[in-house]
């Protein structure tokens, strides 16, 4: 209690200080010099500072997972003898540890599980520091929380935005690249996109596409539909009418992030790139905090220093998603166990050779939204 106490106290001391310089600056700027986006106002260095104590526990108990020397995810000590979690997707490549202490060591990817992205490391290192973690309670939407790294401050900061949710897979889906009109019984081209497939294909505004493949189309909604249930790179053979005309017309789907990026995959991606596996978690509350994808796997704790979750991805722009902590505690007696096995695309060297070679497929990569 007397810890919890002094943490607040000195947060919000420090807060107040970052606020009052940030104002003492900002005084005598022009106003474009003054004025800071969303990620600087939480993640700004001063603003960071304020949180050093927060995060002096939980610091200790993290590493930093590296792969051809190169950081790759973050990971948090879960016992003293070595057993760290993490982010599974990232580790795409034979990768060590860097404890809190800077000592770097080998690391054996044990197990894997697919539907939460976590996996389990076994480093051969005594005397680690577990974090601590707090699961009786999930954090509160407006809630401050802070991410840890191997510095004394943490990479980031931020609020609790929504509760805790299923979080369902999207699957990635090819882009025709029209805009359709908003009308009844068609699938009307109203605009046909730069450089799309629908380009490259030479279909038309007032264009109306009546079958796809074998299938009927006889709503835009009809035609939504089955173009995203094909991927980037699928050829499809469209009936076309034009005019009076009818034709068969070849399309190749590309990939949603291609030249023509829709205004919200746009913003999602201002600030940075987003995780690999960003979608498809059975529970993880939703923050604030701006994060590459190579500081998710770490702990993520509060004002008091606690571990409320797992950091799992970078979703977008200002989306962060966490594991809860009771959920990640309630997994570790089945990854301890040999339950999940690592995954076939685990570099050779991190696989430990004890262990049966059964293994999971690659986890599907997320989705985003698109234009048709």
């Amino acid at each position: 209690m007397l810890r919890s106490t002094r943490n607040r106290f000195s947060f919000f001391r420090n807060i107040a200080a970052s606020l009052a310089c940030g104002l003492l600056l900002s005084a005598g700027a022009s106003a474009q010099e003054a004025a800071l986006n969303g990620s600087q106002l939480t993640s700004g260095e001063s603003v960071r500072g304020a949180f050093v104590d927060v995060v002096h526990n939980a610091h200790v108990g993290t590493v930093r997972i590296l792969i051809d020397g190169e950081p790759a995810a973050l990971g948090t000590v879960v016992e003293t003898d070595g057993w760290i979690i993490t982010k599974g997707s990232q580790l795409t490549g034979e990768f060590t540890c860097r404890l809190a202490d800077g000592r770097e060591v080998e690391a054996t990817y044990f197990s894997y599980h697919e539907e939460s992205d976590l996996a389990l490391l076994k480093v051969e290192a005594a005397d680690l520091t577990p974090v601590e973690w707090l699961s009786e309670t999930s954090p509160e939407v407006g809630q401050w929380l802070a991410t840890p790294g191997l510095d004394a401050a943490p990479v980031g900061v931020g609020i609790v935005s929504v509760p805790q949710r299923e979080i369902p897979l999207r699957r990635l889906s090819g882009v025709l690249g029209v805009r359709l009109a908003d009308e009844d019984g068609a699938a009307r081209i109203e605009e046909v996109i730069q450089d799309s497939a629908a380009a490259i294909a030479r279909l038309q505004p007032g264009d109306r596409i009546v079958q796809v493949q074998e299938d009927p189309i006889d709503s835009r909604e009809s035609l939504v539909r089955m173009i995203r249930s094909f991927e980037p790179g699928t050829r499809l053979e469209l009936k076309v009418i034009r005019g009076d005309e009818e034709m068969l017309i070849s399309a190749t789907l590309t990939h949603p992030f291609g030249q023509f990026l829709s205004r919200i995959a746009a913003q999602n991606h201002m600030g940075g790139e987003l995780s690999g596996r960003r979608t498809g978690f059975p529970t993880a509350f939703q923050h604030d905090t701006v994060l590459c994808p190579e500081d998710c796997g770490g702990p993520v704790v509060n004002l008091d220093g606690q571990v409320v979750g797992i950091n799992i991805a970078r979703a977008g722009r200002t989306e962060s998603y966490a594991l809860p902590a009771q959920f990640v505690l309630s997994l570790l007696p089945e990854l301890k166990a040999g339950t999940h096995p690592a995954p076939e695309w685990v570099a050779t060297g991190n696989v430990d050779k004890t262990r049966k070679e059964d293994s999971l497929p690659p986890a599907p990569p997320a989705a985003e939204p698109v234009a048709q």
